[in-house]
Parts: C-alpha cells; sequence; structure tokens
C-alpha cells in the first residue's frame, strides 16, 4: 500500500486503540500512530550533512569549471599563430569550430570516464567509512546509468561550453594581424586577461567558501573531541537482549538479567558488569514525575527527566563518579525500600541549591498512586543525550524495582579487549537460555563515534573538497600567471632594458596577480557567510561567523596564492632582456 492508504488505516486503529485505552494515555494528550518511510527514519541524522556536502560538490564543480575555462582559453590562444596559418590556407570557420569544439570535448570525456573510474574506489572507501561508524545506509549506493549519465552529461557540456568561447574568439580573429604579431610577442588582449581574472577571482571566491567551512567543521570536532563526556567509555562492550514476553513474565526477566550479570563478571578478563535500559550518548527514555513538598497546578506540566533502569554497579561499569550519598546496591531488589540516583542537571533543575539526598518523588502526577522513591545518591553529569548536547536530567532507579521492560543492555567492561570476552559472553546467555539472541553489539567507544559520525563524515568530505578547492585554486592562479608571463616576455624585455630591476618586475607580476585573488577573497568572505545557516547545525561551541577561522583561512589562501603568483613572477625576473626582446 501507498505511504497515504498506511496512514489512513493506521488512523482507524489509533481511534479503536484509544477508545479501549484512551484513559492510559491522557497524560500525553491525543494519541496516533504514524508512518514514515524507512528512508526518512534510518538517515535522518545524515541530512543536514548530506546538505552541506551536496553545496561542496556544487561549488568544487564550479571551481573546476572556473579553472577548465581558463586553461582552454591560455591552450587556445597559445594556438592562435597555428589557427591563423589554418585559415590562411584555406580552412573556413566552421572548420576551425569543429576541430577546437572536438578536441575540448574528447578531452571532457576522457575526464569524465576518469572520474566514474576514480568514483569506484571512492564508494569504497564510502562503504568502509560507513562500515567502521556503523551507519546506516538507504540503499546500497553503486554506479549505475543515471550516474554514467549525469556524468557523462557535465563533462559534454563543459568541454563544449569552455571549447566554444575560445573557438569563437579565435575564428572571429583577423588572421592578418595575428600573422604581422608573431604570435608570441604581442602585447596582451586586455578584454582576454579581464576574463581570465575573472575565473581566477571565482576559484578564489569559491576555495575560500570552502576552506572557510572546513575550518569551521575541524575547529567544531576538535572542540568535541576534547570535552568530557562524564564517562569512561575505553574497554567497555555492551549488547543488547530482548526476553520474549509469551516465555518469561516480568520477574522472570528480572531474575535472568541479574543472573547474567553475576555470571559475566565471573568470566576471565572482566572487571566488572552492569544492566541497564539505556546509556549516554543515546539515553532517550524519558518520563514524568512529582517531587513530595512541591505545588504543582492541576492541568499544569510536570517535570519530566530521562529515566533510567540500572543494576548494582552500573557506576562502576561506565565510569562515571559518585558525588554524594551512595550507590545502587544488592540491597536495592523487588520489594525493598524504592531508591534511586539523579544526576547534577536534575539535582539543579527539581531541587535548586537544596541537598537533594533523602527528598523523596514519585513516577507520574500529584494523584496517582505510585510509591515514593526515596533520593539516595548524586551522580556526575553525563553528555547522555548526545556528545554536543548539554547534560539533561537523568533519574537513575534499580532496575529490579523500576523495570517494566523486557529489553535490556549489558556493560562489560574489561582489563583487556573488550570483544575478546564476547565468546564467553554468549555460552552464559546460552546456558541461562539457548534461543535468546545477542545483539547490537558495539564498543561504547564505537557508539560514541557513531552518535558524531554526521559531523565526522561532514568535517572529512568538506575537509577533502576544500584541499582539492585550494589545489585547484593555486593552480588556476599560476597557470594565468605563467601565461600572462610567457606572453608578456617582450614586454619584461623591454622594461628590464630600460632599467627596471629584478624586484620591481616581480612585485609588479605579484600585485597584478594577486588583485582579482583579493577582490575574489571578498566575494568569498560574503559568499561563506551567507551559508553560515547551513553549518551552524554541525558546529559545537564555534560560531558559524567565527572571525578567528575566517582570517586564518583567508591568510592560508593569500599565501598559497602569493607563493602560486611568486613562482612565474621570478622567472620572468631571470630574463635575459636581449633575448627577450629577439622573441617572436
Amino acid at each position: 500500500m501507498t505511504l497515504e492508504e498506511a496512514n489512513a488505516e493506521l488512523e482507524g486503529i489509533s481511534r479503536r486503540v484509544e477508545a479501549v485505552h484512551g484513559q492510559e494515555f491522557e497524560e500525553y494528550g491525543e494519541w496516533r500512530m504514524v508512518a514514515s518511510p524507512w528512508t526518512d527514519i534510518n538517515v535522518r541524522t545524515l541530512r543536514p550533512a548530506a546538505l552541506v556536502l551536496m553545496g561542496a560538490v556544487g561549488l568544487v564543480l564550479l571551481l573546476v569549471i572556473a579553472n577548465l575555462g581558463n586553461l582552454f582559453l591560455a591552450r587556445a590562444l597559445r594556438r592562435r599563430r597555428e589557427l591563423a596559418v589554418r585559415t590562411a590556407l584555406g580552412a573556413g570557420r566552421g572548420r576551425i569550430l569543429g576541430q577546437l569544439l572536438s578536441e575540448s570535448t574528447l578531452l571532457a570525456a576522457l575526464g569524465g570516464l576518469a572520474g566514474a573510474g576514480l568514483s569506484v574506489l571512492g564508494i569504497r572507501a564510502l562503504l568502509a567509512m560507513v562500515d567502521v561508524l556503523g551507519l546506516p545506509l538507504p540503499a546500497q549506493p553503486e554506479i549505475n546509468g543515471r550516474v554514467l549519465l549525469f556524468t557523462g552529461a557535465i563533462s559534454l557540456l563543459t568541454g563544449l561550453l569552455f571549447g566554444l568561447f575560445p573557438a569563437l574568439r579565435l575564428a572571429g580573429s583577423n588572421t592578418g594581424d595575428v600573422l604581422r604579431s608573431g604570435g608570441g610577442g604581442a602585447m596582451p588582449d586586455r578584454r582576454r586577461h579581464r576574463v581570465q581574472r575573472v575565473l581566477v577571482g571565482v576559484e578564489t571566491a569559491v576555495a575560500l567558501a570552502l576552506l572557510i567551512g572546513s575550518g569551521l567543521l575541524v575547529n567544531s570536532f576538535l572542540r568535541m573531541q576534547h570535552i568530557d563526556p562524564g564517562f569512561d567509555a575505553d574497554q567497555v562492550l555492551t549488547m543488547r537482549l530482548t526476553l520474549p514476553w509469551e516465555e518469561y513474565d516480568l520477574e522472570g526477566i528480572r531474575a535472568f538479567f541479574q543472573d547474567l550479570q553475576e555470571r559475566a563478571e565471573g568470566l576471565p578478563g572482566v572487571e566488572t558488569a552492569a544492566v541497564a535500559s539505556q546509556f549516554p550518548p543515546q539515553v532517550f527514555l524519558d518520563g514524568q514525575f512529582t517531587v513530595q513538598g512541591q505545588e504543582y497546578v492541576e492541568g499544569g506540566s510536570l517535570p519530566r527527566a530521562y529515566l533510567t533502569a540500572v543494576s548494582p554497579g552500573y557506576l562502576e561499569a561506565m565510569g562515571i563518579r559518585l558525588l554524594a550519598g551512595r550507590t545502587l546496591d544488592r540491597r536495592d531488589e523487588s520489594g525493598a525500600p524504592m531508591v534511586a540516583l539523579i544526576n547534577q542537571a536534575a539535582a539543579r533543575r527539581f531541587f535548586g541549591g537544596d541537598n537533594p539526598l533523602g527528598r523523596r518523588f514519585r513516577l507520574g502526577g500529584p494523584g496517582d498512586a505510585a510509591p515514593w522513591i526515596q533520593v539516595v545518591g548524586l551522580v556526575a553529569d553525563t553528555r547522555n543525550r548526545a556528545l554536543d548536547a548539554p547534560p539533561q536530567p537523568e533519574i537513575y532507579g534499580s532496575f529490579l524495582q523500576v523495570s517494566e521492560g523486557n529489553q535490556f543492555f549489558l556493560m562489560v567492561r574489561t582489563a583487556g579487549e573488550p570483544r575478546g570476552v564476547l565468546p564467553a559472553v554468549r555460552r552464559q546467555v546460552a546456558a541461562l537460555d539457548p534461543d535468546q539472541p545477542v545483539y547490537a553489539i558495539r564498543t561504547l567507544r564505537d557508539v560514541m563515534s557513531a552518535s558524531v559520525a554526521d559531523k565526522r563524515i561532514a568535517t572529512l568530505a568538506l575537509s577533502f573538497f576544500a584541499a582539492f578547492a585550494l589545489l585547484l585554486a593555486s593552480l588556476g592562479i599560476y597557470s594565468v600567471v605563467a601565461f600572462g608571463v610567457a606572453e608578456r616576455t617582450r614586454e619584461v624585455g623591454l622594461r628590464m632594458a630600460l632599467g627596471a630591476e629584478a624586484r620591481q618586475v616581480r612585485r609588479l607580476v605579484v600585485r597584478q596577480a594577486l588583485l582579482p585573488v583579493v577582490v575574489g577573497g571578498v566575494v568569498g568572505l560574503g559568499l561563506a557567510f551567507g551559508l553560515r545557516g547551513f553549518l551552524q547545525g554541525l558546529l559545537f561551541r564555534v560560531s558559524a561567523s567565527d572571525p578567528l577561522t575566517f582570517l586564518a583561512v583567508t591568510g592560508v589562501l593569500l599565501g598559497v596564492a602569493a607563493v602560486a603568483s611568486w613562482l612565474p613572477a621570478r622567472r620572468a625576473s631571470r630574463l635575459d632582456p636581449a633575448v627577450a626582446l629577439r622573441e617572436e
């Protein structure tokens, strides 16, 4: 069925369920079931990074086109004497156009084929990264007909576009003037040089925008790597088990996981083990509660916090610090007085500056008959919702007292490689129930990495694109300046023959080369500033308008541009005036 048909049927089911169990969902308001496409759910966290990378690909494509335009133009102008001779010997304008366009199209097609081949390697690298990070993919990427069609169309369009412009210029030039100029010794065409400078400015603007975006993401990611998550992720193995209600009741589920924890703690290489309904940085189960002694307005909102059912030893397994009071232990079993731990965020939000130890609360609203739970310990905050989000209020209750579910995680802290104890843990599970699978097996370090996978992928990919853009921009600047110096050989020789010093020639060439770079840099700063909204959601403790990053990246680009223009300027300053003046 279609998504609309599925949601129409779910709407009817929801109304029937609400009619029978409506009172159970009063605290949540209107209750509904809604279907969403698997792809939307599975890649939702990657969408911001994907948008940034699509924008980066578009900017790199624009930079490549600008670079190719300059190279095609320079290449064609170097051949203007050859083409003038062909014209003088009878070649028509259409034949000249056809020759130049066929050459540029062939080069573009060969480049497109090479790019398609490189993309195969790129996909392999992507799949390896996805496998390491444990990321979901909506479909297996592949080089199919649509990809090849798009690649071919872009390649041919680029070849035609930037082969056509110089071809029209050369095909329409005056043959006699070109032959009389001697080919390489004529003074430069100012209009054509303006086109080249504009293209250099475009390259600079695009490269700077990509470099600034990459710099912001790298800065953000480095800051994220240095935050204290509030727990020790090293040498911890996590896995999940789900016991079927058809075979286990609530007490049976609690007894199974209690027995499994004790068996895991006795395994060689295991320092401690614990059971938990969830763990940072992917805590998501929450609920509302009421604090004893606090007044609540009828119909008003109640305090909410993440509710995590844990076994004794959870703090030790996760490396979470106990700040005050005691931790949960074996006496906190079913039937005993109900107790809980809270984190600092919960203490600040719900108890102000008061000491929370000894205070009592209960799950649900003021009128519920749930038992009171006493706070017996205060624990340090953890980045429980996400590594780049502030700690949220969290309550830790004994899983033997508050758990109502059939799914739990087993956390095992080891003395060595965490995955080395997995076979022994599997055997203990099989000894308790051979039909129960162990799944979602990951180290805590892998879980942390996966939680910032979208930012890591965006940072790595955008950094690659930015480095590629910097390389292309520097090559573009170098090629234009080198071509300009070659064209102005007689001019440079004449200047030096009239007394110009080598440093004056270098300064002149570099100054003229950096002018379009500076203009393009100003445009690039504006472009980066305008695109900051796309990056802000991927940044952590870094503003999308961070002035230090903008200045540092701009300095790097200007430095690279200066080097790229200084090399041909240095060669120009070493010309022998006599040799330069004899060149035709």
